[in-house]
Formats: structure tokens, C-alpha cells, sequence
């Protein structure tokens, strides 16, 4: 089976090796930049129009990521539309399992998202070095994740770019969603009609271009990480969205040794047609989840 860094490209990933090897004294580490209460070092990782630095706050002493975008850089459509809404919804959130945003600062030329720092690195760092985890380990990780979801779905939001590289984890596995760059808020029955996400994360709807539920469209991203947590690897490797739709269509293949309910969870989030997914609720509920 093909890994997933093997296989697809990161729009965002962390260098965590070099995190682990940074230290406290400022001899260490080069000093990149200052603003408004935070000593901004080394780039840690990258997004599509940002660049995600290691932070410090002088007032505490605390590290923290710093998301860094140049307006000037970005598309008109991103700074005008996809980025407010970005620091409108991650600005109200609070909960134990997505990302902490302490606060956003602008500039005439940048903005900085300073967020709580993931220590551990994130989910697809984790299966690359670890492979298939234990169903009680994997079960663990994923209600830490649909808490999140529970959390956001009941508010109105859908994320829309759940994939391995948005799940950071903390020290024990305390699991943190981050990147809400296209979550939006969403009235009730509203679908929508933006592509947005990985491919390889994306339910059949958006493969399709047709409108989607954005909270069905989350419930199918976490069936991925659910199967590649279970299984090491991502279910579907196409290289285009119809090749991905064909794949769909197929039977799921899933390893002979996960456990009955395990295989039936994850046959019953990937299902083809959004109104026959579970819900959060009920995903929930589920007897894998309460094993």
C-alpha cells in the first residue's frame, strides 16, 4: 500500500523534528522578526499563502505558532473573502479539541495569527512513523475529533478541509483541529457549491461538482482519517477527481483483522450518497465508539 506522504503532496506540514530540536536560549535560534509582544523565529511550516513561524511571548515566555499572511500576496478572493471569514470564525471558538487562537494582529502589509503551539506534531507525522494504531487507540483520536465536530456543526460551521495534516496533537494525544481557512458558517439545510479541501479528503459530492452539505462533506473527511488511522494508508488513490469518483464506486477494501464493528463504522461514513452518512450523533453512538 501506498503511504500517504508517499503518495500526496502537503499544502501544509510542519517541520517537527526541528522543532523538537530548537531550546530555550535565543543562541539556538536565529531571530527572525518582532511584533507587538512576540519574538518570531524559524519558519516551522507553510500553507498556500502563509507561512506558519515559532513564536515567542515575552510577556510569558510561552512558545506559540504564528500564522503569517502578506495580504499583497493573496489572491482577491482570499483577502477579501475567505480570510475575513477565516479570522471571524476561529476568533469565537472555543474548545478543548481546536486550536487555540490567542489573538490576530494586523499590519499595514501582514497579518499574524498567534495560535497555542501542537507540540507533538500532527496526525499524518504521526501515521508515517507509527503506521496502523490499536482500534482502542484509533477510537481515542476520533471522538477527540467528533467532539470537535459535534461542537462546530451544532454552531453553525463546517471546517471543509478536514485531512491528517489539520489534526495536531498534544502531549497523550490530545487532539487539536486547526486550519479553518474555508470554514464558513452555514444556515440550517443550506447546501453549498465551493470546491474546497484535498482531493483525497473530498466526499463525492464536491468530486462531482455538485452542491454539498458542508456538515455531510466533514463527515466523510473524517471516515478517511478514521481509515487511514485504522489502516496506515489513505482508502482512495486517484490521481483526478474522476478517477477518485471511480474508486468510490468500488467495493472498500479494508485489512481482515479490524474488528466487525470497526469495518461497519467506516463502510457506513463512506457511503457514496451524503443523506445516507451518519451524522456526528450517530457516529457518536456507534458500537465501535463505545467499545
Amino acid at each position: 500500500m501506498i503511504t500517504i506522504m508517499q503518495k500526496f503532496d502537503l499544502s501544509y506540514k510542519l517541520n517537527y523534528n526541528k522543532l523538537q530540536n530548537i531550546k530555550d536560549s535565543r543562541n539556538n535560534i536565529q531571530l527572525k522578526e518582532r511584533n507587538k509582544g512576540y519574538d518570531i523565529y524559524n519558519v516551522i511550516g507553510h500553507g498556500t499563502y502563509a507561512k506558519v513561524k515559532l513564536g515567542r511571548c515575552r510577556a510569558t515566555g510561552n512558545n506559540v505558532a504564528i500564522k503569517i499572511i502578506k495580504v499583497k500576496d493573496t489572491p482577491l478572493n482570499y483577502s477579501t473573502k475567505f480570510m475575513p471569514r477565516e479570522i471571524e470564525i476561529i476568533t469565537k471558538l472555543n474548545h478543548q479539541n481546536i486550536t487555540c487562537v490567542r489573538e490576530v494582529i494586523e499590519n499595514e502589509s501582514k497579518i499574524f495569527i498567534v495560535m497555542d503551539l501542537a507540540r507533538d506534531g500532527d496526525l499524518l507525522h504521526f501515521i508515517n512513523k507509527r503506521g496502523p494504531q490499536k482500534e482502542d487507540v484509533c477510537r481515542y483520536i476520533y471522538r477527540q475529533m467528533l467532539e470537535a465536530l459535534k461542537y462546530l456543526h451544532t454552531n453553525g460551521i463546517a471546517h471543509r478541509d478536514l485531512k491528517c495534516e489539520n489534526i495536531l496533537l498534544d502531549p497523550g494525544l490530545k487532539v487539536k483541529i486547526t486550519d479553518f481557512g474555508f470554514a464558513i458558517n452555514m444556515r440550517r439545510d443550506q447546501m453549498l457549491s465551493t470546491s474546497c479541501g484535498s482531493f483525497a479528503y473530498a466526499c463525492p459530492e464536491i468530486l462531482k461538482g455538485l452542491p454539498y452539505d458542508g456538515r455531510c462533506a466533514d463527515v466523510w473527511s473524517s471516515g478517511i482519517i478514521l481509515y487511514a488511522l485504522l489502516c496506515g494508508c489513505l482508502p482512495y488513490d486517484g490521481n483526478s477527481a474522476r478517477m477518485l469518483v471511480k474508486q468510490i464506486r468500488t467495493t472498500l477494501k479494508l485489512p481482515e483483522k479490524l474488528s466487525y464493528t470497526a469495518k461497519l463504522l467506516v463502510n457506513e461514513i463512506l457511503r457514496e450518497e451524503g443523506h445516507q452518512r451518519l451524522k456526528v450523533k450517530d457516529i457518536i453512538k456507534h458500537p465501535f465508539m463505545q467499545a
